[in-house]
This record gives structure tokens, C-alpha cells and sequence, in this order.
């Protein structure tokens, strides 16, 4: 793609990427617009044309047809040669034919370069301008471009990218450490990350000033961007339009964000509702919490004999498992009641065997071993509480204890008891803690009316519906 004059290789640029773009050539010695060689004047080393300092490509024009020629010495690369400086038609921007380290001005706007080009290749473009001050790229309809497109361009200081369709701020700032103008008008930016936010801040400090233009952009002010909102009022860069830029709110409304003066109220409106709803949620918790631990505390026995019911029904003990079907506990006072309306609906009604001391206990038999052995052998334990057996403190508290020791998940619902109304309240901590509620059964004296016959049928006899828990 190149022929030979008097020994030295002139190359061709015919680029498709960019078609049809005039170009101005200015150097900084003015002297490149009289250092244009003819087709017929003989090319020699010493016509060289001085490095260009700024080269203006806008203006794409596809009406006349020329080619550029470009000088390259082989041994000693020097800046291209151009025939015609005012109009380029074809540029190859390949490695070679971009090796202007000297350039400092380039103007690219306006020539619809593709999206694809700058995506994929940006890095590339201009690594071979190392001195490149000021780039002009606005109005290529860019959606986005490398990360690394100016990696090589440290000295960059005003960049040009209006016009575009950047949704997001488009490369890396860290790699322009020298950049004090960046135009980033009439493009579809939404916020600014804090990252993007903290370099800029950091370039408007270390090079004492920092200009960026983002007029044209909707922003967002919404909830989400509340810390973007601060920055604004607070940044020392310098920015255009007083900082007053058109944004969209979290419901949908167009706004202008020097209208949100007090931000920390703009904040608490933002989050009021959403720490409402955490304190719900959080309260919720606890209490679901404080119920489990209360319920498990209070139920563990029954709860564990639930689980183990799941799995295996077979566990759970039966009225056929123990000697005794239900054990009495009772105070003298109530002999009658115990020992013969209770003990006969019990025997004759629900065919089941009790054990009651003073028929089933010799005088000379140990009361308080006697009782714990019973207990242990009996399907049930019914105690009958009244005034009289709680003022027996000592042999009260020993029956209590004595039927909650008896107590396990095979037989969870093994202790009943029968309390007169004005009494229930007075029940030991230990009873109540164990005892389902629906076992503690409120009687209205010393009566074995059809009610109460009911609740101890239930209670006593019908175990595998009552031992599902």
C-alpha cells in the first residue's frame, strides 16, 4: 500500500472507519501550509513537513475523491507529509499512521465514528499521542467507549464529549491525571458513581482547578442518589449552569436539583418509610422471639413429644404401658369427693384403675417412697387442689414435685388438675410451667357435674387425640 521515492517509502492511508473527514493541519512553527509538495517535485529526506500540533478532522465531506500521501523514513520515522492538507478522504488510524507524538490538538466531532470502534479498540486509537492536550470527540452518537482509551494519554487536558449517549460516565480517570475541562453536556448520564465522584474531587485538587459541563443530562434525584445530590453542593469543581441541573425524582416528577435545598429533610423523607417498615419488621421479630422462647420454656416437654410424634407414633405411651390408670392426689378434707365420686366415675364409667392412699397404702408403709413409685407406675396423675391441700405447703409442694419429675415426652400430658376457681392463681410456678393450660381444669367445688365429667373423659381416656400436640 506504498511506492518508493528516491529510496524512501511513501504510504497510502484508505481507512473505512472514518470516510470523508476534511482536515486542517496548524504546527507550531506555522510553517506546515508552504511545506506542500506537488506530484512532481522529486521527494527527498530533507522535504519532510514539520510536526503538526493541531489537526482538525470535523466536518466530514464526501464530495471529492483524493488520496493523502504520508512520508515515512525508514530508518528514522519522522511525522507524515501531506499533498493536500485541506481535504482527507480516506485515514487508516493503525498504529503507523497515528505515530504523531508531537500532536497536541485533535478534532474528531462530528464524523458518526462507530460505537464498536471506540468499545473495542479505544485503548488503541490514541497511544501513539502522548502529548495530546486537547481532544474534541462530541457528537459521534458514542454509547460507550474502553476504559482504557486515554491510557496513554496522560498529558490530556481538555476533553471534549458532548453530544454523545453516555449513560454512564465512560472511562478512567486515574489514566488523565493532567485533565482540568471535561465536557460531558447533552449526553443520557443518570448519576455519578463515588468512585467518579472522588477523582474528580482529587483532579480539582491536584491541579488546582477542575471545569465539568453536564448541561443537557436528566439526572437522577431520587432516593438512591441522595450522596450524589450532596456532592454537587459541596465539590470544589467547578461546574456549569450554577450546578442546576434537570432531574428526575422517585415518583417520576421533573425537577430542578437546586430545588432540594435541605437535603437531611429530603433524606428522612426517603428513608422515614423505610425505617418504618424495618422497625415493624424488627418488632415482629422480637416479638415472634420472646413467644417462641416463652413457649418453649413453658411447653418444652409437649413440644418435643409433638416433633417425636411426627415421626414416630409408636413412641408416645399408652394407658396399656403403665399398672396404675390414674393416680389420685388429694388432702383429707376431700376423702369423699376423692376416694369415692371420683374414683367410682373413674373405675365404673372410664374402666380405668386408680391408686388412692388410703385405701391402697398400709399404715406402716413409707407415704413419700409409696407415692413417687405410684406416680411413676400411673397413666395419669389428678391432682384435686383446694384450700386445704395448699395449706399442707411441705406435702403439696412434694406431690407437685414428685408429678412434674414424672413427666416426659412419651407422656407428655400425664398430670390433670382439678382447681376451684378463686385458687387458680395460687398454683405453684413449677405446676403451672409444665401443665398445659388445657389440663388445668376449673372446677366449682367438690361436684362431679356432667361438665367436668366431660373434661376428665377427654383428659383421661381418649390419649391418642390428646397427645398430638
Amino acid at each position: 500500500m506504498g511506492e518508493r521515492k528516491n529510496g524512501y517509502q511513501v504510504k497510502l492511508f484508505n481507512v473505512q472507519d472514518l470516510c470523508l473527514i476534511k482536515l486542517k493541519i496548524t504546527c507550531a512553527d506555522n510553517k506546515c501550509e508552504s511545506a506542500n509538495p506537488t506530484k512532481s517535485e522529486q521527494f527527498t529526506p530533507t522535504q519532510f513537513v514539520p510536526q503538526p500540533s493541531s489537526v482538525d478532522m470535523s466536518e466530514p465531506s464526501c464530495l471529492e475523491s483524493e488520496n493523502v500521501n504520508s512520508g515515512v523514513n525508514d530508518l528514522n520515522p519522522r511525522p507524515p507529509e501531506i499533498e493536500n492538507p485541506n481535504v482527507l478522504l480516506d485515514l487508516d488510524l493503525d498504529q503507523e499512521s497515528m505515530r504523531m507524538p508531537g500532536l497536541e490538538t485533535l478534532d474528531l466531532s462530528r464524523n458518526q465514528i462507530p460505537n464498536d470502534l471506540m468499545s473495542n479498540f479505544g485503548d488503541r486509537l490514541f497511544q501513539n499521542l502522548t502529548n495530546l492536550h486537547q481532544l474534541e470527540l462530541s457528537f459521534n452518537s458514542f454509547k460507550s467507549m474502553s476504559s482504557k482509551t486515554f491510557l496513554y494519554n496522560r498529558n490530556l487536558r481538555e476533553l471534549f464529549l458532548a453530544g454523545n449517549r453516555f449513560r454512564q460516565f465512560p472511562f478512567n480517570l486515574q489514566y488523565t491525571p493532567n485533565l482540568r475541562v471535561l465536557d460531558l453536556r447533552f449526553n443520557d448520564l443518570i448519576t455519578l458513581t463515588a468512585d467518579v465522584r472522588y477523582s474528580l474531587d482529587k483532579l480539582a485538587t491536584d491541579n488546582k482547578g477542575f471545569n465539568l459541563y453536564l448541561e443537557g443530562n436528566v439526572l437522577s434525584c431520587g432516593c438512591h442518589d441522595i450522596q450524589f445530590l450532596l456532592w454537587m453542593k459541596l465539590t470544589i469543581v467547578n461546574m456549569d449552569l450554577d450546578r442546576n441541573y434537570s432531574c428526575i425524582d422517585t415518583d417520576g416528577v421533573s425537577r430542578h436539583t437546586e430545588s432540594i435545598t435541605d437535603l437531611g429533610a429530603y433524606w428522612r423523607k426517603c428513608t422515614g418509610e423505610s425505617f418504618l417498615w424495618f422497625s415493624i419488621i424488627m418488632f415482629c421479630l422480637m416479638f415472634i422471639g420472646f413467644l417462641l422462647c416463652f413457649f418453649v420454656t413453658k411447653y418444652k416437654t409437649y413440644i418435643i413429644s409433638g416433633l417425636l410424634n411426627l415421626f414416630s407414633e409408636t413412641f408416645l405411651k399408652k394407658p396399656s404401658n403403665y399398672e396404675i390408670g390414674v393416680f389420685i392426689g388429694y388432702a383429707d378434707r376431700d376423702y369423699q369427693f376423692a376416694c369415692h365420686d371420683l374414683r367410682q366415675f373413674i373405675e365404673d364409667t372410664l374402666g380405668l384403675t386408680t391408686f388412692i392412699r388410703d385405701r391402697d397404702l398400709s399404715p406402716s408403709t413409707d407415704l413419700a417412697s409409696a407415692t413417687v413409685q405410684a406416680i411413676d407406675r400411673s397413666w395419669r396423675v389428678l391432682l384435686v387442689v383446694n384450700e386445704t391441700f395448699l395449706s399442707r405447703e411441705r406435702w403439696f409442694l412434694f406431690m407437685c414435685r414428685a408429678a412434674t419429675s414424672a413427666l416426659t415426652s412419651a407422656n407428655p400430658k400425664r398430670i390433670v388438675v382439678l382447681v376451684e376457681d378463686q385458687l387458680r392463681h395460687r398454683l405453684p410456678a413449677e405446676l403451672s410451667r409444665v401443665v398445659l393450660e388445657e389440663n388445668i381444669v376449673v372446677t366449682r367445688g367438690n361436684f362431679l357435674d356432667y361438665d367436668l365429667k366431660e373434661k376428665l373423659r377427654t383428659r383421661l381416656v381418649e390419649w391418642n387425640h390428646l397427645t398430638q400436640v
